[in-house]
């Protein structure tokens, strides 16, 4: 009797997909990152950040001390009067590759960042990732076309301190200036001033009272540093304070400006009005 042949069995092995995170290599601890490169916290501590979805732990980041503070902005304050001096070309090229090298590893830094927060793997590989590398693009082209860009018109050195942080989530984040650890790092006096968007009526009317506004000052001079806030509208609130930081306010002029009623820009001015101890409805 005829035996049948048997069969070849194919086994098929499939590469990680784009989501997976077998492709992603970490290290087991990370540094603060000085100078260009890792070093052991002079703090001596660590903490560990853990994936939200697993619960499972990535790695150990250092946990940054005043010692370590103060060596990043001595750092950063070298760094910068060397990029200031390089040809707007040649700050343009180091732009360009850094916005090349986020899209080299786009799919590695859309699963880190999902990891790490716990943001859908599609708004991270499909909106984060590629707009941080735009944001980069655009930048390297216009950094030799500056001088000739505005011709006719007065240039003014560009106050990152000024520049406003937007988070589109839920709920939203605006910052602008300097944090409170910052402004001590820097060595200003420092008093803050914090409001809570749960106590305004135009909160409780869109049932969105969850957040607040938080005001970092320099004593002495009453000098505005930076305003911080999370909650409703704040990607939009965040403009006053942009503005206020660009004139060179006072949390004085903030307290006297007048906020609508009822708005969620009233918190602006009840945090103002908290940083000199007498917020209004509190």
């Amino acid at each position: 009797m005829a035996v049948a042949p048997e069969r070849t069995r194919l086994t098929w092995d499939y590469s990680p997909a784009p989501e997976s995170a077998d492709h992603v290599r970490l290290r087991d601890s990370f540094g603060v990152f000085v100078g260009g490169e890792f070093a052991d916290p002079r703090s001596g501590k660590s903490a560990p950040t853990v994936n939200p979805a697993t619960e499972e732990q990535i790695a150990q980041v250092a946990v940054a001390g005043e010692d370590d503070i103060a060596r990043a902005v001595k750092s950063a304050r070298e760094a910068q009067r060397k990029w200031a001096n390089l040809p707007g070309l040649e700050r343009g090229k180091y732009l360009f590759r850094i916005a090349r090298l986020i899209q080299e590893r786009a799919r590695e830094l859309a699963v880190v960042e999902t990891m790490d927060g716990g943001k859908p793997i599609r708004e991270s590989r499909d909106i984060d990732i590629p707009l941080a590398a735009a944001h980069f693009f655009h930048y390297a082209g216009w950094a030799d076309k500056i001088a000739y860009g505005i011709a006719g018109r007065e240039f003014r050195a560009l106050n990152y301190d000024q520049i406003p942080g937007c988070t589109y989530c839920d709920p939203e984040i605006g910052s602008v200036g300097l944090s409170e650890a910052k402004a001590r790092a820097r060595g200003y006096d420092v008093r803050v001033g914090t409001f809570k968007f749960g106590v305004l009526g135009r909160a409780k009317i869109a049932g969105e009272t969850e957040g607040f506004v938080k005001i970092v000052a320099e004593k002495k001079y009453d000098e505005l540093l930076g305003v911080h806030m999370i909650g409703l509208r704040s990607t939009e609130l965040v403009a006053e304070a942009t503005m206020a930081l660009q004139l060179e306010s006072t949390v004085e002029d903030l307290i006297r400006t007048i906020h609508a009623h009822p708005t969620m820009a009233e918190a602006v001015g009840e945090a103002a009005h908290a940083t000199h101890g007498a917020a209004i409805h509190l």
